[in-house]
């Protein structure tokens, strides 16, 4: 994909652009940071699959804004009159942008802050109104997910990763209560001010309705386990202290033994449904860094059970 930042930028209201850096992005959108007389933005143009997902995400968000939670103020589309553009079957371009940065590593009172921001934002996805879980059915469910995601690893055969974890990790579904969740929350995704305070976050592509577990192994392996070679066990200790009881909210709790098969699926989910396919062949190339993380995973097993205890 493509993008003029710069047309894009003027129909946010964003003039007198005076630099457009490139970010890196996802398989579905472009992002950039403006710098404009009103500070750095953050701008994120992405192609919808769908016109039904893209009401979804807008529900999703407009309750979460509603409950006090600062998210991308824009969603619009780049021509007509509405987000949703009238023409069925058609890929829908929209934009986000917010005001900040990006950050790609947390100094530990930045994970604080997140950490404290992410148990609020699971305890407001119970509350979401339960009209945004009737569109379910624009979203993926964890089923379909998970079997998208054993097909891939099947494709792929990432010989550096055990037969044996590859096939508990392609037979997993989160399990839990199903609520409408974010699913893909890492630092990318979260902008801060120039204080270095979370200011909000953006980039609901991947917003399904699935178990909260999802965002807890997403969140996790961002976090906490990010870089490689500085595995902050500590950190998962804490998250799991602050979350383990909003994370079990109208289900039996599960063990240790479950929660880290979802810290694998999360760390195995990255490496190859989210990198892009081999030209010609289709089959996912994983990066290196995704199975060096996977690999550290499974050597702290013991010491993350116990955490998890």
């Amino acid at each position: 994909m493509s993008t003029d930042f710069e047309v894009v930028a003027a129909s946010c209201g964003l003039t007198s652009i005076s630099e457009i850096e490139p970010l890196p992005a996802g398989l579905e959108n472009d992002v950039c940071v403006l710098t404009t007389p009103r500070g750095r933005q953050v701008l994120r143009v992405s192609q919808q699959r769908s016109i039904r997902q893209v009401d979804a995400e807008v529900s999703f968000v407009s309750e979460l804004r509603a409950l006090g939670f600062k998210v991308a103020p824009r969603f619009l589309p780049l021509r007509g009159d509405h987000y949703v553009v009238p023409y069925e079957n058609l890929v829908v371009s929209s934009y986000e942008y917010f005001e900040g940065s990006l950050l790609m590593h947390l100094s530990d009172d930045q994970f604080r802050q997140v950490l404290q921001w992410m148990e609020l934002l699971i305890q407001a996805e119970q509350r979401i109104s339960p009209s945004v879980l009737a569109a379910r059915s624009a979203f993926p469910e964890p089923t379909s997910v998970a079997q998208r995601f054993a097909r891939l690893l099947e494709r792929a055969e990432p010989t550096e990763i055990e037969t044996s974890h590859l096939e508990q990790v392609s037979r997993f579904i989160p399990p839990g209560v199903i609520h409408a969740i974010h699913s893909d929350i890492h630092v990318k995704n979260l902008i801060w001010d120039s204080l270095g305070n979370l200011n909000g976050f953006i980039d609901f592509d991947d917003c399904c309705v699935g178990a909260q577990l999802i965002e807890f192994a997403t969140f996790v392996r961002g976090a906490c386990f990010a870089p490689v070679a500085d595995f902050k066990l500590h950190r998962l200790a804490q998250t799991w202290d602050v979350l383990q009881s909003h994370l079990f909210h109208g289900t039996a709790r599960l063990g240790p033994e479950e929660i880290f098969t979802a810290l694998l699926w999360s760390c195995m989910y990255f490496a190859v449904v989210v990198n892009r396919p081999r030209p010609h062949t289709g089959v996912p190339e994983l990066k290196m860094q995704d199975i060096l993380r996977t690999q550290e995973l499974i050597r702290q097993r013991a010491d993350i059970l116990q955490i998890l205890q």
